[in-house]
């Protein structure tokens, strides 16, 4: 089974943070695949730093969901963060980010 993390991060304006995915081109929140031996509050952390520039501190899992995906599935932990630092900025895996109403 794959393993990966989504973040929801909400600004003082009720904004959240989006990013758009160079893949599908679709707009969701960031997030990505566990490395070897990390642990989801720390891939998370990394995830939005990568593709936002965003420092994120994962406050609570959220969610925990299950897609039965070819071939082994997909299991996401979803957390709510906090902003602690960083400036906005695009990566190669999304080309735009921002804080959307």
């Amino acid at each position: 089974m794959r393993l990966g993390t989504h973040g929801i991060l909400v600004n003082q304006f009720n904004q959240i943070l989006l990013i758009q995915r160079n893949d599908t081109r679709t707009f969701a929140e960031p997030g990505g695949g566990l490395e070897q031996g990390e642990l989801p509050p720390d891939n998370i952390a990394r995830e939005v730093h990568e593709e936002t520039g965003i420092i994120a501190m994962p406050v609570r899992l959220v969610s925990l969901n299950f897609w039965a995906l070819p071939p082994q599935g997909y299991l996401a932990f979803t957390f709510r963060c906090l902003q602690r630092g960083g400036e906005l900025q695009t990566s190669t895996e999304s080309p735009r980010v921002g804080f959307y109403k």
